[in-house]
């Protein structure tokens, strides 16, 4: 079982799996504390739940003196705690990290939706302003102000339509 609990894949640099008895003494190795087995008195909170059969998840200080996440468990065979911990900043690492990283992409996505509106509303707006500009020279005197001929759609049909009334 020692080698199971020595095993800390996925629990990155701070997490540990480890028992204690009914008297919260640790049975086995600690990461923080080398000669833990037998000789460490464990005397936080998931400890006393986990040896008095409990079972859960519960944010709180650990025998280091840091906040942790700790799953804890009740082993009846033996009568004895098991815990699984991790330091919670840890934890949050790739959270923070994730919600950096969307962050950022919102932040992206809000200038090209604003780039794209940008330039749509200019190509919708630009040929209607042309068509005013041409219509207010000729209304002021100039007949050979003239519209610039855009592609074969609405407003290309218009700024057509009144070249050939000038």
């Amino acid at each position: 079982i020692y080698d199971l609990l020595g095993d800390r894949s996925g629990l990155g640099e701070t997490g540990e799996t480890f028992i204690v008895n009914q008297e919260l003494t640790a049975l086995s190795k600690l990461r923080g504390h080398p000669g833990a087995p037998l000789s460490l008195k464990i005397s936080g909170e998931p400890c006393k739940l986990a040896s008095h059969g409990k079972t859960g998840i519960i944010k709180s200080m650990d025998y280091r003196g840091k906040i942790v996440l700790t799953a804890y468990g009740y082993i009846r065979a033996t009568k004895s705690g098991w815990l699984a911990r991790q330091d919670l900043n840890e934890l949050n690492t790739p959270i923070r990290a994730m919600l950096l990283d969307l962050s950022l992409m919102m932040f992206f996505f809000v200038i090209a939706v604003f780039l794209f509106a940008f330039l749509s509303s200019r190509s919708i707006s630009r040929p209607v302003l042309e068509m005013t500009a041409a219509s207010k020279k000729s209304e002021a005197g100039d007949l050979s102000a003239r519209n610039h001929i855009f592609p074969v759609d609405e407003p290309g049909f218009l700024a057509k339509s009144f070249n050939n009334m000038a």
